[in-house]
């Protein structure tokens, strides 16, 4: 049986013209142009990926966004499509769980292309079961920093021994960052271990996604102490055995202080 595309466009008439070239690339492809129905296929039929036309249903798009990631706990690969190039949908869409972002028009044989990225990462990064660490994975596989455990054979990490959720490409920065750690990073480094085949080009996606990342493992966001801000360059995994924060009279009443020592950043 196929792989099967839904695609939320309100143009029958695209839809046709990919259709061809989606069916030629092994993938069946169901349209509609409603957004409530389109929840239905996704239970009734469960897409291989949805791609989704941002510029006839733009808030209804974002909430149908919202309802497959955050209440149906659904993470089949999203593709959002827009004519536009504003950052408020870039930034919203990849918030919400998007996993990329397309500026039409987009020839079908691009999308085929795309689509076809996507799944092979996906199936490259994600393994079915991530709740245990495989019987093959040996020590050296493990990355420990401070309270945070990272396990590259089985896509997963710990906070104090418990599983934190990651989405691939958020696991794909934070392992890059930590076998990096103590160097800084630049932006488009990260869009490149992020994208290889350069699809995206946004390097603003790369903010949204350390955002995300540090919700997750800092324990006071706004005094990171895993991923540095390295201004003018990107991000940095800081080491953890150096004394950022410090137990004071101070810190005990304010527990988010942060003191940040002068870190000597790697020559370029």
């Amino acid at each position: 049986m196929s792989q099967l595309i839904l695609k939320i466009n309100p143009d029958p008439i695209i839809t046709t013209k990919i259709r061809e070239d989606f069916n030629a690339a092994g993938f069946g492809l169901i349209h509609t142009n409603d957004i409530e129905e389109a929840l239905e296929i996704v239970d009734r039929f469960e897409p291989t990926i949805i791609l989704l036309d941002l510029d006839f249903i733009r808030f209804q798009a974002f909430d149908f966004c919202r309802t497959l990631r955050l209440q149906k706990d659904n993470w089949t690969p999203l593709i959002l499509m827009s004519e536009k190039d504003e950052e408020f949908d870039l930034v919203l869409g990849l918030e919400l769980g998007a996993d990329d972002y397309i500026r039409k028009p987009v020839r079908s044989k691009e999308l085929v292309a795309r689509v076809k990225s996507i799944l092979r990462r996906q199936s490259i990064s994600w393994p079915k079961n991530k709740e245990k660490f495989s019987n093959g994975t040996n020590n050296h596989d493990i990355i420990i920093i401070g309270k945070l455990t990272i396990c590259p054979s089985n896509y997963t990490i710990r906070i104090n021994d418990k599983i934190i959720d990651f989405t691939r490409k958020e696991f794909e920065i934070i392992l890059y960052l930590s076998q990096n750690k103590g160097t800084a990073i630049s932006r488009e480094q990260l869009l490149s271990v992020l994208n290889e085949e350069e699809f995206l080009a946004d390097v603003r996606v790369i903010d949204v996604f350390i955002s995300r990342i540090r919700e997750k493992i800092e324990p006071c966001r706004s005094k990171p102490s895993y991923i540095k801000t390295v201004r003018g360059v990107g991000y940095m995994m800081l080491h953890q055995n150096l004394p950022y924060i410090k137990k004071s009279a101070r810190s005990l009443n304010h527990p988010c202080t942060y003191h940040d020592n002068e870190y000597p950043l790697k020559s370029f």
